[in-house]
């Protein structure tokens, strides 16, 4: 399974070009593929990918990361900011260390993080599961059409946190507030999240820490 970041500020560059936003980057690579046998476009229901993908990003993806930053910032800020700068060279964790609390405040701007935001986004995703609980209720090993798409992706990409795939070693040792933990126990029978681990099985090999 290719990466995907749930944030839609990813970016690659082409030359002197910038291609930003997850979608636009499927549609790059697409069409500098040599295999188009392994296209993430389905060809007779594209226009329902898109549709999936797009409420992926626009419903799904916002109200994971606002209730992963509402469970965590007020009180567990120093999670965020050990994710965050995670990979960074020596200079640039001093200097985010420096900046973490202006950064703090934006982000608690940026995803309106207020009394109620936590149970507001997890009431938005209960809802999503749901939609997504019903589109698997007939057995579909794909959420559009017969192959791996461009919505599998996207759908199985932001769910992976919750859903804990083994491919994924990183999730199982991150730590967290009890409510965010709860999330995960409340939500691992639910057929969605069965069927993210399923399409990590299938299409990502396992990577190591």
């Amino acid at each position: 399974m290719l990466r995907r970041e749930a944030e839609d500020r990813s970016y690659v560059l082409d030359g002197t070009d910038v291609i930003q936003g997850s979608g636009a980057i499927i549609d790059w690579a697409e069409s500098k593929a040599q295999d188009r046998g392994r296209s993430l476009n389905p060809k007779a229901a594209l226009d329902e990918a898109k549709e999936v993908e797009r409420r992926a990003d626009e419903v799904i993806a916002v109200n994971v990361r606002r209730l992963a930053f509402a469970e965590l910032l007020p009180g567990h800020a120093h999670l965020v900011k050990s994710a965050l700068f995670y990979r960074a060279s020596g200079w640039r964790r001093q200097a985010g260390n420096v900046m973490w609390p202006v950064a703090w405040r934006i982000l608690m701007r940026m995803y309106d993080i207020r009394p109620g935001a936590a149970a507001e986004s997890r009431s938005k995703l209960e809802a999503e599961l749901d939609w997504l609980d019903g589109k698997l209720a007939d057995g579909r090993t794909y959420l559009v059409g017969d192959r791996f798409s461009r919505a599998d992706l996207a759908v199985a990409s932001l769910l992976a946190n919750f859903a804990r795939p083994k491919e994924l070693p990183a999730h199982h040792g991150m730590k967290g507030p009890d409510a965010l933990a709860a999330d995960v126990n409340r939500w691992s029978e639910r057929p969605v999240m069965r069927w993210v681990i399923a399409q990590y099985r299938a299409h990502r090999a396992p990577m190591t820490v």
